[in-house]
């Protein structure tokens, strides 16, 4: 089912839900889409027993791309995605999210964690530290926006990190260049979610990077500071961009973990890891 939404300044947040079951929140990173998480296999696998609502952050797949970074700051994003999650009558839901879609998710859950039942972070941090974006993309990227749109960002990118499969660049070239541009401009001036909020926590979370990315791993440090309670897996040899390819570790650690966390209504969960 496709459905939308509107954040307080009107934005129009599109968003699909599969299977049913206990919710469960999908926000993707940067420069993607909802799309990946059927795409890498992640929504065929939990949506088998759980609701997955996969959400295109604003100015991303079918949502409204505004141009001006102040649209992007992170309390409107965070807002868009309780605004999903009224539409859906859903006073809670487990949260995942890759990159800028955990650090959405921290900021969620710092500012209502009545609303998170547990989060799971794929290498989001709670915070962007000035100069990341640059780290993970490449260092030019608004020079690259505005000299020849996203088709000119991609090609620096894979210059500099390696080609994408052609499904993906695809994808990232049919991004709109000036949302883009407004997007990454206020990451990486984002002061983050509220850490001394998250200190109070004990909502339950889980932090998965690769050994390979090394803001990944400086993340999954400040995150085990903020929230002792948080769970860390470091997979090796992955770095930021493959960390969910292929997906099968990755939802070895999320499945168990989101199966002892899933409310249940007399019976066990049927939250299950995959077997390959």
């Amino acid at each position: 089912m496709r459905g939308t939404a509107h954040g307080v300044d009107g934005a129009r947040i599109a968003f699909e839900t599969h299977g049913a079951g206990y919710p469960l929140v999908f926000l993707h990173g940067s420069c993607l889409s909802r799309v990946m998480w059927r795409g890498l296999g992640f929504t065929e696998v939990l949506a088998r027993s759980l609701r997955v609502i996969a959400v295109d952050l604003r100015g991303h797949g079918r949502s409204d791309k505004p141009a001006d970074p102040a649209a992007y700051d992170r309390t409107l994003l965070v807002q868009d995605v309780l605004a999903v999650l009224d539409v859906l009558e859903l006073p809670a839901a487990h949260v995942a999210g890759y990159s800028l879609g955990g650090c959405v998710g921290f900021a969620l859950l710092a500012r209502a964690p009545a609303r998170v039942t547990s989060l799971v972070s794929l290498a989001g941090p709670i915070r962007t530290q000035p100069g990341s974006v640059g780290r993970i993309i490449v260092p030019d990227y608004e020079e690259a926006l505005l000299a020849g749109g996203m088709k000119e960002l991609v090609r620096r990118w894979e210059r500099a990190r390696g080609a994408f499969d052609p499904q993906t660049r695809l994808a990232l070239e049919a991004n709109d260049a000036g949302a883009m541009r407004a997007l990454l401009t206020a990451t990486d001036h984002d002061p983050g979610a509220d850490r001394d909020a998250l200190r109070e926590l004990d909502t339950p979370a889980l932090f998965v990077t690769g050994d390979r990315d090394a803001l990944g791993m400086e993340a999954a440090v400040e995150a085990r500071s903020v929230m002792p309670g948080l769970t860390s897996h470091v997979l090796p040899g992955r770095d930021h961009s493959d960390l969910l390819r292929p997906p099968g570790e990755v939802l070895r650690l999320m499945a168990p973990f989101l199966r002892a966390q899933t409310p249940t209504a007399g019976g066990p969960s049927l939250v299950t890891a995959p077997t390959a």
